[in-house]
């Protein structure tokens, strides 16, 4: 009679934990179980897979619908600054117009009113020349130099008259050409801030 050796407890619980997992009745089982681990695992893992993907796809939605938003605004305050630029353009065409219009009219008719002035002078002059011959020598001495004191200040106000037109006329230049100026530099900074739209449009498509 042969004797059996009892394990021991710390034998027992290493074969516990190290022992085979129970095979399968049959071969039909062992593919079911196998299918139905599979399934477990890899329905979870599509199933997170396809959330992020979800999640990813609808805040790169929002952010386009964003971006688009943002793109109509910014073509429509384009649309709103070439429209603004064209006004500004048209304005400053119809006042230098008006004004070289004016201008020129205004100098034509100072010239206009000198000149009557000056030949009305000149008539009354070539009358009191005429009856200073024929007064009598003291008289025609004390005539002559009243004469004498109203060609100086006849002299002396056609002087004035002609500089203070030329100043007129010469600030009148001045300041239309500041205008002109400033108009220009806005125009300038109107069309290089159109070029670099264009630039910057034709690189986004």
């Amino acid at each position: 009679m042969t004797m059996t050796k009892k394990k021991s407890k710390g034998t027992k619980e290493f074969e516990k934990q190290y022992e085979e997992p129970e095979t399968p009745k049959s071969h039909k089982a062992a593919q079911e179980t196998g299918r139905q681990e599979f399934k477990g695992s890899f329905s979870s893992k599509m199933g997170e897979l396809c959330n992020n993907i979800l999640t990813a796809k609808k805040g790169r939605a929002a952010e386009m619908r964003a971006f688009m938003d943002d793109f109509q605004g910014f073509i429509g305050d384009v649309h709103e600054f070439i429209a603004a630029t064209k006004n500004g353009v048209r304005e400053l065409g119809e006042e230098t117009h008006d004004f070289l219009r004016s201008a020129e009219h205004n100098r034509i008719r100072g010239f206009n009113d000198f000149m009557m002035d000056t030949k009305g002078r000149i008539k009354e002059l070539n009358q009191e020349t005429r009856g200073f011959l024929k007064t009598s020598k003291r008289n025609r001495i004390k005539e002559f130099n009243g004469f004498m004191a109203e060609c100086r200040d006849f002299i002396a106000g056609t002087e004035a008259r002609v500089k203070a037109l030329g100043q007129e006329t010469k600030g009148m230049l001045k300041h239309f050409g500041t205008e002109n100026k400033g108009r220009a530099n806005d125009f300038r900074m109107a069309h290089n801030t159109w070029l670099k739209f264009g630039k910057e449009l034709s690189r986004v498509h």
